[in-house]
């Protein structure tokens, strides 16, 4: 049984290559996010939420929310699936998940399709099927809320309204963290629907949203979704990543606010310096864009995206009309980050101003 866990798509395909031209391969191999690549190891099951396998003669246990990617040499459409899921293509990872389930050989692998079918209809959905799937998974395992649904239909859905019934009831039946986790959700869900009155006396009895921590996998797999938006749904892009702001690990925050920053300066450029009807609203989102480069560049000072982060910080200076600061965030560029693409921009539109 072939299996690869892969943190980085370009390895990935590398791997596929390898194993297309090699033909039948016996040993199988497992790379987790922030780990060496485990090769001649083989799957052995589930623990809970984590995958066992064996390596050089040791078991390794591994939680699934860290594992990104995962292959079986046997399982063709569960293969199909988890490459699909990589790619972003969740629906088409959906089906191919649920084909996966019909044809699985072990009570293990059941589950673990399963379960990374619900990794898939979490962001994806609809929400009615990925609250059924994950009600039964925090009863089995516990609150699970890597696995929870985020993807939520428009107001006055059926998928909603099915989501919240499956979602309520099971509330009545837990307690604890369990609830606490039922109950996060379906104040994201009565938010969606404007149900006032039950968001409220969830918020009273202390139930707050986003209250839990991304792990390595969720992060990486949010910044990515962002990425592919923030051009063209800037808005969505903002939303999806400043909705988890606080839930990021301290590694991954930078991007993050690096994605944010792009997310209002993409929204701010659909408007017109003209329009004066929205100037405020134009100056506004440049602002705090602009903040948010600062904080980059202020907070991060070692970071890949530090000189970026100040000349992005400038332009929107700049295009809020404080020149001033614009040229000294140049200048500041042009002397402390010599040789570097950042610094010839910054002498360019210094030279504009």
């Amino acid at each position: 049984m072939d299996v690869t866990v892969s943190t980085r798509r370009q390895s990935f395909l590398c791997l596929v290559a390898a194993l297309a031209l090699a033909g039948p391969v016996l040993a199988d191999d497992v790379k987790v996010i922030n780990t060496p690549t485990y090769t001649n190891s083989q799957v052995t099951g589930l623990d809970g939420l984590s995958l066992v396998f064996t390596f050089a003669g040791n078991k390794i246990t591994k939680e699934l929310s860290d594992v990104e990617l995962i292959l079986l040499g046997d399982q063709e459409a569960f293969n199909r699936a988890e490459k699909e899921y990589a790619d972003g293509e969740y629906a088409k990872a959906i089906a191919s998940y649920t084909a996966a389930l019909g044809r699985a050989n072990a009570d293990w692998l059941k589950t673990l399709t399963t379960l990374r079918r619900l990794r898939a209809l979490s962001r994806f959905g609809p929400a009615d099927q990925a609250a059924r799937d994950w009600v039964a998974v925090v009863s089995a395992n516990g609150p699970a809320l890597s696995l929870a649904p985020q993807k939520f239909g428009a107001k006055g859905s059926a998928q909603n309204v099915a989501a919240i019934k499956t979602l309520e009831s099971a509330a009545d039946k837990h307690k604890g963290a369990e609830l606490a986790a039922i109950q996060q959700v379906l104040l994201k869900l009565y938010d969606v629907e404007g149900l006032k009155d039950k968001a409220e006396k969830l918020k009273s009895a202390g139930v707050a949203e986003d209250a839990s921590s991304l792990t390595p996998a969720d992060a990486v797999t949010t910044l990515r979704d962002a990425t592919a938006l923030v051009a063209t749904k800037p808005e969505e892009a903002l939303k999806m990543v400043r909705g988890k702001i606080n839930a990021f690990p301290a590694a991954d925050l930078p991007k993050a606010l690096m994605l944010t920053a792009r997310a209002q300066q993409a929204m701010a450029a659909k408007i017109s310096p003209t329009d004066e009807s929205n100037k405020d609203k134009r100056n506004k989102l440049l602002a705090a864009a602009g903040l948010d480069y600062m904080r980059v560049a202020v907070f991060f000072p070692g970071h890949n995206d530090t000189a970026e982060a100040w000349l992005q910080a400038g332009h929107c200076c700049r295009d809020v009309g404080n020149i001033t600061a614009a040229r000294s965030t140049y200048k500041l560029i042009i002397e402390y980050f010599k040789e570097t693409e950042q610094e010839k921009q910054a002498q360019r539109a210094l030279n504009g101003l």
